[in-house]
């Protein structure tokens, strides 16, 4: 059932930050967001993580509210924008706890930090970590078990541009697992060869959505234009 976002209204104090915004993302879907600092992306995945009460509307993650079903919340895996470490823990520890927390295989998650060069520097304390290097580890957490729904916020900032591909196919894999995937972003064009649709926020409103299409040389287009000028062109209009 994947992820169904209806008539989504969020407030935080006296502004309303989420409009009405209705979004959905099939099993093995990655919905492109994509807009412009203060567009209401990571509220909009904080309310679908539950870290954020709304208003009024509707969340259904593999048709279960996760405001109300702890199988629904178990379904889901969140990346917040900024790494949440603890960082006296080594890098493996986050994987070992987290993995034993949930009940979860943590091989994935080693696999995934080998792909992204950052298996060497698993032993070392997080503390002293690049921001890159702590967003790898939050995508190896991501790999841990087969979530539903995964939640990633702006996951490719910092990371140097070899891990780029590598979390790129990590993203692709989760979602050809089943999950359906939501990832937030500014840069269209950093991952235009990985959605499959694609919505734009701003000041809370959708300003834009949409399937991507793909020639038989794999170029992305929407509705006949090319896919990251049609994309660019919804949110540059969002400002005008």
């Amino acid at each position: 059932m994947g992820l169904v976002i209806t008539g989504l209204h969020v407030r935080l104090g006296s502004r309303e930050v989420l409009r009405d915004v209705s979004l959905a993302a099939a099993p093995g879907e990655i919905l492109g967001l994509y807009g412009g600092n203060g567009a209401g992306k990571s509220t909009l995945l904080r309310t679908v993580a539950g870290l954020v009460r709304r208003e009024r509307g509707e969340v259904l993650v593999a048709g279960r509210d996760p405001d109300g079903a702890a199988e629904a919340r178990a379904h889901l895996a969140y990346l917040p924008e900024t790494p949440a470490v603890t960082p006296h823990l080594s890098g493996k520890a986050h994987i070992d706890l987290v993995a034993r927390l949930f009940a979860r295989d943590p091989a994935p998650a080693f696999e995934a930090a080998k792909s992204l060069g950052l298996a060497p520097r698993l032993s070392g304390h997080v503390g002293g970590w690049s921001q890159g290097m702590r967003q790898k580890l939050m995508l190896c957490l991501a790999c841990l078990g087969t979530p539903g729904c995964v939640l990633l916020d702006d996951p490719l900032n910092a990371l140097d541009p070899p891990s780029l591909s590598a979390a790129l196919g990590l993203i692709r894999k989760l979602a050809d697992a089943g999950a359906a995937v939501l990832l937030a972003g500014q840069r269209p064009r950093e991952t235009i060869g990985l959605i499959d649709s694609f919505a734009v926020l701003h000041e809370g409103r959708l300003n834009g959505s949409g399937r991507l299409e793909r020639g038989g040389d794999g170029t992305a287009r929407i509705d006949g234009h090319d896919a990251v000028e049609r994309i660019e062109t919804f949110v540059e209009a969002a400002w005008n």
